[in-house]
């Protein structure tokens, strides 16, 4: 795995671009590169970002390029202060899992379970955004409603899946009917070196826009717990009529 650093002072004539090789055991090697050529490569890794990210949501593949945000770091949203762009092969998804999945609630153990592929936890982290949060139908089932800027923010748990647990998770949350897989931007809250604490990363979600029109002034939660005092026990699917 490379990361790319680059610090761009807004008027200096080079700009240094510092790349560290993981498997060189951090090995640092620098050199420098003028602000015009700085510029061409800004654009080229815009336009190779975002047409890498059309192929995850179109080919249900994780980003190559993961940008996460070092915590206090200023930058520019592409190249910047503050900034490191990760790219990863070979490519692994990402998933944040809000709900029943997260270590402690009911359907955990579906994580786990070798059969339904691999999964791996890597960090507890927050929504950037507000998002409705609700307990919702007979079978108190939790639903994260695609409604940018209402709810709270939500708490949850990133874990890398491999194509097989991916395959597992669509069926397990009925996509697309039921929830749709979508890409959300998180804070990492408690992370390893590859996600530190207060970085920004982009993973898969199990959001929905197929709700009832009374869901989202129902009470919004920040984070989902089965066993809380709101009263609301998950029907396990087994119990179900």
């Amino acid at each position: 795995m490379a990361m790319l650093r680059s610090n761009v002072p807004a008027r200096n004539k080079f700009a240094t671009v510092t790349f560290l090789t993981k498997n060189m055991k951090g090995k640092k090697k620098r050199f420098a590169i003028s602000n015009r050529c700085c510029a061409v490569l800004r654009f080229v890794y815009a336009v190779v970002s975002a047409a890498r990210l059309q192929t995850c949501l179109r080919h249900d593949l994780s980003c190559a390029f993961r940008p996460t945000r070092e915590p206090g770091g200023k930058g520019d949203g592409v190249w910047g202060n503050g900034w490191k762009h990760t790219v990863s092969l070979p490519l692994m998804p990402r998933v944040f899992v809000y709900g029943t999945l997260k270590r402690g609630q009911p359907n955990h153990y579906r994580m786990l379970d070798a059969t339904n592929g691999k999964a791996e936890f890597l960090a507890t982290a927050l929504t950037t955004q507000r998002y409705p949060l609700v307990i919702a139908t007979e079978y108190n089932i939790p639903f994260l409603l695609n409604l940018p800027g209402q709810g709270q923010r939500v708490r949850g748990e990133i874990y890398e899946v491999d194509e097989r647990m991916l395959a597992f998770l669509d069926a397990f949350e009925s996509v697309p009917s039921m929830y749709q897989r979508t890409v959300v931007d998180l804070e990492v809250e408690d992370g390893g070196a590859e996600l530190p604490p207060g970085s920004i990363t982009q993973v898969f979600v199990y959001s929905t826009t197929s709700y009832q029109p009374d869901w989202p002034s129902g009470r919004s939660f920040q984070s989902y717990d089965t066993h809380s005092d709101h009263g609301l026990p998950y029907v396990y699917r087994e119990a179900r009529d």
